[in-house]
């Protein structure tokens, strides 16, 4: 389909170029980015999340796209993966985000499902462990795009470098019936773009340059120790190797002697949707 975006007069206007093809530019230097569905039709905009996901991560920019509609959550069927265990997982039961993240086919791209059902979003967005996530993200130049619903929007609005509305219904009726987006905007979260359709199909991925002899550094798991954004980073070997790259640093771990708590007595998980 033809790449198509427009804006609603009564919210400030993106970048002249909005359509799907610019997202990947719009959220360069961004660190958490939310995709908001103004429709009802979610199944149509969870393929639009993984469209603009793959084009933000073809700019070989390190992206996790993740889900956050953690009561009934769309993104795994329309990419025709299972759940498992996602981000309810990290924020409830202390799992790794390093360990449960999935690399995709194409390069720089992640995963993370939503997993164990849970009833209240609003609560999992409103955890203060994410602003700590968003300055791992920032500190490792990557981006999380966040598929969230629009009620979740106000707990977000201080991890929130910015968001994209998903409206293929068109921009002015999506936006007339999402509130939450004009709220957020009000509160200083910039609109980057209401992207109306896909873009058009992706070329193949342009394979990682490399030289002569070694190895393709591409993102293939997670870090498990978490970096504090203002500590200055140690001065490269030039004699080592080229490391893998890494998505983040997984802040969401907990401490070490809530993990031995955790161990003794974990919390009965609900089942998987």
């Amino acid at each position: 389909m033809t790449a198509a975006a427009s804006m609603a007069t009564s919210l400030p206007p993106p970048p002249p170029s909005s359509d799907a093809a610019a997202v990947p530019a719009l959220v360069a230097g961004a660190a958490a980015v939310a995709l908001v569905p103004a429709t009802d039709d979610l199944a149509h905009a969870a393929l639009m999340a993984w469209d603009l996901a793959r084009r933000t991560a073809a700019g070989r920019r390190r992206t996790a796209l993740i889900d956050c509609y953690v009561d009934a959550p769309w993104l795994h069927t329309a990419a025709g993966q299972p759940n498992g265990d996602g981000i309810v997982d990290v924020f409830e039961y202390g799992a790794s985000l390093s360990r449960l993240a999935r690399p995709q086919p194409e390069p720089y791209l992640f995963f993370v499902p939503a997993g164990t059902m849970a009833a209240d979003a609003v609560r999992i967005t409103a955890s203060p462990r994410w602003r700590r996530l968003a300055a791992g993200f920032r500190h490792e130049d990557a981006v999380m795009l966040l598929f969230l619903p629009p009620e979740c929007l106000a707990a977000m609005v201080p991890v929130l470098d910015g968001l994209v509305a998903l409206a293929p219904d068109g921009a002015e009726p999506g936006l007339a019936a999402t509130p939450e987006i004009q709220a957020a905007a009000d509160r200083g979260v910039p609109l980057l773009a209401v992207i109306s359709e896909e873009g058009a199909p992706l070329p193949p991925p342009v394979p990682v340059p490399q030289a002569e002899g070694t190895a393709v550094p591409v993102a293939t798991s997670l870090p498990e120790e978490a970096v504090s954004p203002e500590a200055p980073s140690p001065a490269p070997d030039a004699t080592a190797p080229a490391p893998a790259a890494k998505l983040l640093f997984d802040d969401t771990a907990p401490p070490p002697e809530a993990a031995a708590e955790a161990a003794a007595v974990e919390p009965a998980r609900p089942p998987l949707r």
